[in-house]
């Protein structure tokens, strides 16, 4: 279910980037962007919650500059500290640990947090809300 929604919101988002330049100039409406844009962070919270509630967990995705990046951060950190790579392993598991214990929120509440009301749609708080209630 949560890959359906995930490609629900693939569809809005490139239906978004198409009515851009129909907004630009002036055959559309904004509020039509505004709608596209709170539906793809809808879907997206949608999903998530969707793979919350079944237990599944999600594969989050990280570009190979990223992933390089990580690598040689932990690296570094080994051959600067001394420590073996199952002892640094342990520690950054637990300090995840620690950070989710801090914040008992649902991801989905925790993630529309994060990114002030998900989208920037009309800056009115409502999306926010709804979208907040929607995941609980």
């Amino acid at each position: 279910v949560a890959s359906s929604l995930h490609m629900c919101r693939t569809v809005c988002r490139r239906a978004e980037r198409r009515v851009i330049p129909l907004v630009n100039g002036k055959l559309s409406e904004p509020e039509v962007l505004k709608f596209l844009n709170r539906l793809s962070d809808y879907l997206f919270v949608l999903a998530r919650y969707t793979c919350m509630i079944q237990g599944v967990e999600e594969i989050q995705y990280a570009s190979s500059s990223k992933k390089q990046r990580a690598v040689l951060r932990r690296r570094l950190r080994t051959s600067t500290h001394g420590e073996d790579k199952e002892a640094a392993a342990a520690k950054s598991a637990a300090k995840k640990s620690a950070a989710k214990k801090e914040d008992s929120r649902s991801p989905c509440t925790r993630w529309l947090a994060h990114c002030g009301g998900g989208g920037g749609g009309g800056g009115d708080g409502e999306s926010r809300e709804d979208l907040i209630r929607a995941a609980q």
